[in-house]
């Protein structure tokens, strides 16, 4: 089997495509044991690093329970060849059958629906109903591929806290509440005040440190008051609108 080194689920927003760019700006890993990121999502970055530099240490951390322990289920032999048997059998034949079975909130439910239809919209499909041999080979292709990531489901601030001062460990953060979309949602959480501070210190962390900030104008006159580097920027189309850019500025502590 061919492998696929492409994201299990389409997530709005992955990295896939600015890994060219990313890499040319990454840290020296000649002393980097660990690597990290906090927002895992589909985790982009450690695919990658994975197919250079296979004996380094890769922690996953996301907040999102159902998409931590379905990934710690398909890392998992057994459990990873009860999916494919248990997928091979369901009958979805229609809206009702898939509103159903999408309520049960279960592993199985989570990466039927993200696998087969779009994670934003999560739309039932009435041309698809099951798993093809492409989507069969994503699941055997993540269970062979890796099973040396830790996947840890848990806040970001607690995984950085533990990390930031270890000068042999690179984070990768890519944090999806600074889109411009839902930057706003966030001041009514802590998310934003522990970023914030985090950016504040980022000269003084031991670990190496390079972050996604999105393109808000807020941010700017932010990264001048605190001497943040801004790395580089990559500039994209909006979601697939031809006519909207969308800029992501890039900072680091290197």
């Amino acid at each position: 089997m061919k492998p696929i080194n492409i994201p299990l689920f389409s997530y709005h927003g992955n990295k896939d495509n600015e890994m060219d760019i990313i890499k040319e700006n990454l840290p020296d890993m000649t002393n980097i044991d660990t690597i990290i990121e906090p927002y895992c999502g589909s985790f982009a970055l450690i695919r990658y690093l994975l197919t250079i530099y296979p004996n380094k240490e890769y922690i996953c951390v996301d907040n999102d329970k159902l998409l931590i322990e379905t990934y710690q289920t398909l890392q998992d032999d057994t459990l990873c060849n009860e999916l494919l048997e248990f997928y091979k059998s369901l009958k979805i034949n229609n809206k009702t059958d898939y509103d159903a079975f999408k309520k049960t909130n279960s592993v199985k439910s989570y990466l039927y629906t993200h696998v087969i239809y779009s994670l934003v919209s999560g739309l039932f499909n009435k041309n698809k109903h099951c798993f093809n041999e492409r989507d069969f080979n994503r699941l055997i292709h993540f269970n062979k591929t890796y099973k040396n990531i830790k996947f840890l489901f848990s806040d970001a601030s607690e995984i950085i806290d533990q990390y930031k001062n270890n000068s042999r460990c690179f984070i990768f953060l890519d944090p999806p509440f600074l889109l411009t979309s839902s930057f706003y949602s966030c001041t009514k959480s802590n998310n934003l005040d522990i970023f914030f501070k985090l950016l504040m210190d980022i000269n003084k962390l031991d670990s190496k440190l390079l972050c996604v900030c999105g393109d808000n104008f807020l941010l700017i006159p932010f990264y001048e008051k605190y001497n943040i580097k801004i790395k580089f920027l990559s500039t994209l189309f909006y979601r697939g609108n031809k006519t909207k850019e969308h800029k992501n500025y890039y900072v680091s502590n290197y």
